[in-house]
């Protein structure tokens, strides 16, 4: 672009702030900024191009320091970046939503099938005199030389319905003897096993204070 001088008056009405826009719209569209002889180039990729305008004779030259003389020349400057603007504030966190209800509850599970007896059960030495205690259900009491078996009251020990105690007799006499109130066998009586040994009984509780006692029948 070359820039001839021109007389002030016609420098002023050429000037118009129409005419500025221009030139600076020229200016950033251009590929590099240089003054060589009379050229100035002015490109978009410079940061900025100074130009002064003579307050006498309304000339204009191109400032490679970006400086006018002060009182003697106007500035203009061409393709100024601006200050970035602000960078907008963070928006607030909304609010943790409220909990889900709990899910309904599963159906149950089908009920397993009934177990049997055991296979093998405990065995408990028992002497010529003793009183049933909560450990010996489910085991098998064996008598050696002859036993009485106190059953007591559900008062003194809570046997559930249902208890299962076995008697296995080696020789002489085996018998079970209700405390007062318990019933065996619907009565209040003591109960003896056959005569003759190695005889099997087997004492069930049916209800708060009574017992079934059921046995072989001598086979000696």
């Amino acid at each position: 672009m070359v820039i001839p001088k021109i007389p002030r008056r016609k420098f002023i009405k050429l000037m118009s702030f129409e005419r500025i826009q221009k030139i600076a719209v020229c200016a950033l569209a251009a590929v590099s900024a240089s003054l060589v002889g009379n050229f100035v180039v002015v490109s978009a990729l410079n940061s900025s191009v100074t130009i002064c305008v003579s307050d006498k004779d309304s000339s204009i030259r191109y400032s490679r320091d970006k400086t006018c003389k002060t009182g003697a020349e106007t500035l203009l400057t061409l393709n100024e970046t601006g200050p970035a603007g602000v960078t907008g504030s963070k928006g607030v966190t909304g609010a943790t939503g409220v909990a889900g209800s709990t899910g309904a509850t599963g159906a149950t599970g089908a009920t397993g099938a009934a177990g049997g007896f055991a296979t093998t059960y405990t065995l408990k030495e028992i002497s010529i005199s003793h009183t049933l205690i909560l450990s010996d259900a489910g085991k098998i009491l064996i008598s050696r030389d002859g036993t009485t078996i106190s059953l007591p009251t559900n008062d003194s020990v809570s046997f559930p319905i249902g208890t299962r105690i076995e008697i296995a007799n080696r020789k002489s006499f085996v018998t079970v003897s209700p405390a007062s109130g318990v019933r065996l066998n619907f009565l209040t009586a003591a109960i003896s096993f056959d005569a003759g040994d190695y005889q099997i009984g087997t004492l069930i509780k049916i209800d708060t204070n009574d017992w079934v006692l059921m046995s072989a029948p001598n086979e000696s």
